[in-house]
C-alpha cells in the first residue's frame, strides 16, 4: 500500500511470481525450450540494462522468479542495483553480491577494482549455467 497525496491509499498488484528454483518441481516436467527461453529473458535483460549503463550487482537463481500464467522471468531483488552513467571506465573497490555467483578474485580482492559490467558477465554466465543444467535434465 502507498498512501497519496490526498490522503487515500494506492494498491499495488503484481501476479504471482514462482521462485525459479522451485517454480517446476523437477526440471524435468518442464520442456528444454523452456528453460533456453528463460535464459534468451535473463540474458536480454541484463544486455538491455548494460546498454543504459546499469547493472544488477547480483544476478543469481535466487533472485529470479517466473510468472506461470506468461512464462515471463521476473528479476528480483534489485537493492544492489547501480547506474554507472557518469564514468566512462566504471570500477568498483567495494564487494557486493553473493560470493557463489562472483568473481573469485573480486570477492578476495575487490579493493584491486573491477569492471562491474565484467563483474555482471560473470555472475549471468554462472547463473545461465546453472539453468542449461536444468535444460539438459528436462525433457524434450
Amino acid at each position: 500500500m502507498l498512501p497519496s497525496h490526498d490522503g487515500t491509499l494506492t494498491f499495488i498488484v503484481f501476479p504471482l511470481l514462482n521462485p525459479l528454483e522451485n517454480a517446476f518441481g523437477q526440471p524435468a516436467q518442464h520442456s528444454r525450450q523452456t528453460w533456453l527461453d528463460l535464459i534468451v529473458q535473463l540474458t536480454e535483460y541484463v544486455a538491455f540494462l548494460h546498454e543504459k549503463r546499469v547493472c544488477h550487482r547480483d544476478i543469481k537463481p535466487k533472485n529470479l522468479a517466473i510468472n506461470m500464467e506468461t512464462m515471463r522471468l521476473v528479476v528480483l531483488d534489485c537493492d544492489l542495483m547501480e547506474e554507472f552513467s557518469h564514468a566512462k571506465d566504471a570500477i568498483v573497490t567495494t564487494y557486493v553480491g553473493t560470493k557463489d555467483y562472483s568473481l573469485p578474485a573480486y570477492v578476495s580482492r575487490p579493493e584491486r577494482g573491477f569492471d562491474p559490467f565484467e563483474l555482471e558477465k560473470y555472475s549471468l554466465t554462472l547463473t545461465c549455467d546453472w539453468m542449461r543444467s536444468r535444460a539438459q535434465e528436462s525433457s524434450d
